[in-house]
């Protein structure tokens, strides 16, 4: 991805019920607000209607704002755009390049699952974590996407 002009990486899971005015969406509102950032879609983890992928939920106190985006700690990948800027800030950590042979183009390790402080971190948490340390923030939709769609 950085080796392109891309400007944006966008993440949509194969369960995730979206319509293309939910990815305009997460594209206008990433616009309004200062770059490099992150943006992720309201959806319900799986088997959990109830419990969405943004950490904290959000908040009923901002429900009245007239901006369709609140900041969240965490969000989930399954449908997240990420400006081109977050991956570019993050490369400036040398722990996280690699190579998988010598002579090969480098690479980033950006969504890395693992232990931190004694409990189990999935990649999109650990990316938002990584994300927010590097003074980047990670903004939720407030408007939800449809129901996902079973998966066997």
């Amino acid at each position: 991805f950085l080796g392109t002009a891309a400007t944006h990486l966008l993440f949509i899971d194969s369960d995730i019920v979206f319509a293309p005015e939910h990815v305009e969406q997460l594209v206008i509102s990433s616009s309004s607000i200062p770059a490099p950032c992150v943006t992720a879609g309201r959806y319900a983890l799986k088997h959990h209607e109830t419990t969405w992928a943004h950490e904290p939920p959000v908040p009923a106190a901002t429900a009245n704002s007239s901006s369709d985006l609140v900041p969240v700690s965490r969000a989930g990948t399954g449908f997240m755009l990420i400006d081109r800027g977050v991956l570019t800030t993050l490369a400036k950590d040398k722990s996280r390049a690699y190579e998988a042979e010598p002579g090969d183009m480098a690479g980033w390790d950006f969504f890395s699952s693992g232990i931190y402080d004694g409990r189990y971190v999935g990649e999109d948490h650990a990316f938002c974590d990584a994300s927010r340390a590097a003074d980047v923030l990670t903004w939720g939709l407030r408007t939800p996407l449809p129901p996902r769609r079973p998966t066997g």
